[in-house]
């Protein structure tokens, strides 16, 4: 891979969008050849689309998203869900069934691009990168997404029986340069879909929901400083 061109594409959830006329500008319109691409959270769906070499398809995608319920359902209540014991305070079944959709993994492992999509071990802590030759890997990218709290863990299978589940990969990397890197390539071009954090007015925050997201977000927002 060495003398190839990474693209990295960060977390950030909804603006992600800005990564998409990014890419649009580099590759459609600046004919730039792209061979490496690697993403986390929202960025992973951007790095398939690099990675399967459908920059069109990636564009409807995201305008075709007219508001919160393509992407997530609430559930009951938040005291009702976590009373009942499930694993996230929103229902992100249209999210996972978006991405199946949108997946073709033939098309993918025939570009000879390479991908790969950080998510996070929930029983190890651990960051690992996942790649286009992984089965299912619309499911991985889901998981890159899977901002605890608010969205399911993925669950699998290991060979030898283990049940595994993962999440956000921005919980650790939230810019996986390291990854990109890993490749050798000639260059890496980053693309962060957040600004660097800036102060912002004094809020409170009264419920456990609010709370509880408020410091999913600061974690997250520390691990972005960093990069």
């Amino acid at each position: 891979m060495a003398g190839k061109l990474a693209v990295v594409l960060s977390g950030g959830g909804a603006k992600g969008a800005f990564q998409v006329g990014v890419l649009d500008q580099l590759i459609t319109r600046r004919k730039v050849r792209v061979d490496i691409a690697v993403g986390t959270s929202t960025g992973s769906i951007q790095a398939l689309a690099v990675a399967e070499d459908d920059l069109p398809k990636l564009i409807r995608l995201w305008t075709e998203i007219k508001g919160n319920d393509d992407i997530y359902r609430k559930r009951s209540g938040a005291f009702i869900a976590i009373i009942n014991g499930k694993p996230s305070l929103y229902d992100a079944s249209p999210l996972r069934a978006l991405l199946d959709k949108n997946v073709d993994e033939a098309r993918l492992r025939g570009t000879g691009k390479s991908l790969r999509v950080g998510v996070v071990n929930l029983t190890t802590g651990e960051f690992q990168s996942v790649g286009e030759n992984a089965p299912n890997i619309a499911q991985f990218v889901y998981a890159s997404c899977a901002m605890p709290f608010a969205f399911e863990p993925l669950t699998t299978k290991a060979a030898n029986g283990t049940i595994e589940q993962w999440v956000d990969g921005g919980v650790r990397d939230v810019t996986p340069i390291d990854t990109a890197l890993d490749f050798n390539p000639r260059g890496v071009l980053v693309i962060r879909a957040s600004a660097p954090p800036r102060p912002t007015d004094p809020k409170r925050y009264k419920s456990l929901v609010s709370v509880g997201l408020r410091a999913v977000d600061i974690l997250q927002s520390e691990v972005s400083r960093n990069d």
